[in-house]
């Protein structure tokens, strides 16, 4: 069953043979950024590390990730960069829209891959929830 593995800069350490970072800026990275305030990313569109209108910690992230991947972007505006316009929070809306279209049609390249990040294994962590999307016979259900 593939597994999530921490990232490490340690002398010495390798990333295993197989396994897939996942890390912003990938493909396969969050958009939601934790942080106070927390932040948004989203290349390769324009935006890097813009700052939202509310705290974010790794479990709020993680959750507006599996909800991006589930069921679209998230529709809360107070979510997206303070300076966007209305027709900027269409765009990036749009954006989103594309880019958890883009992560589900790629799940394949990582089935069956353990997928490396930089969060501690105890934390939440959006490898989590790409792992149990690409291997959902392997893994308990998204929920």
């Amino acid at each position: 069953m593939p597994v999530r593995i921490q990232r490490s800069r340690a002398p010495g350490w390798r990333m295993p043979p197989g396994a897939v970072y996942v890390g912003r800026p990938t493909l396969w990275g969050n958009p939601w950024k934790p942080g106070r305030p927390g932040r948004f990313w989203l290349p390769p569109y324009p935006i890097e590390d813009a700052a939202i209108g509310t705290d974010l910690d790794a479990g709020d992230a993680v959750d507006l990730y599996r909800r991006l991947l589930r069921a679209g972007p998230d529709p809360i505006n107070r979510l997206l960069p303070n300076e966007l316009s209305a027709d900027g929070r269409r765009q990036v809306r749009g954006w989103l829209h594309d880019h958890a279209s883009h992560i589900r049609a790629e799940l394949h390249q990582i089935q069956g891959r353990d997928l490396a990040c930089w969060c501690a294994l105890d934390a939440p962590c959006h490898a989590d929830v790409l792992l149990k999307l690409a291997n959902p016979l392997t893994c308990e259900a998204v929920t």
